[in-house]
């Protein structure tokens, strides 16, 4: 009885039970690190979300990361020709308006760039390799992507 306690709390004691990080994937394009994925976040009911308002993009990226500026959006845009976009920018998922409308959904991808105003820089389609500059309301829900500190 001894050797059968002792294996269990030998087992329960060497169990690392801490919640594990999963890998951050990092993509170098010109002088910036950015995360491959696209950033998401959980809901109150337990769903995942894969878009932000402005000003929950503000503060979405994990220490260590930022919301990307416009001139790393334009740094990004000017080295797309050294990538494949496709790597980068796998998936078209639109934009969330009042929180139940996906528009361009399998079109479009739009994603926060921090500014004094609320913008966006926004890879343009599948059949077209243009990262394009446009402004949004801050209250639409766009994707984020973040860059390293």
């Amino acid at each position: 009885m001894r050797v059968i306690i002792l294996f269990f709390l030998l087992i329960f004691f060497s169990c690392d039970t801490t919640p594990q990080k999963s890998a951050i994937e990092i993509f170098k394009i010109g002088e910036n690190e950015w995360m491959m994925n696209d950033l998401n976040k959980v809901d109150s009911l337990g769903n995942k979300v894969d878009f932000f308002t402005y000003n929950e993009a503000l503060n979405a990226c994990p220490e260590g990361w930022h919301l990307p500026t416009i001139n790393e959006w334009n740094n990004l845009k000017n080295n797309l020709q050294n990538i494949d976009v496709n790597l980068f920018f796998s998936s078209y998922k639109g934009i969330e308006i009042n929180d139940t409308t996906t528009s361009f959904a399998g079109k479009v991808t739009y994603y926060w760039a921090r500014s004094s105003e609320p913008h966006t820089y926004f890879f343009k389609s599948q059949s077209e390799s243009l990262l394009r500059f446009s402004s949004f309301d801050e209250n639409y829900s766009l994707c984020v992507k973040c860059v390293k500190d």
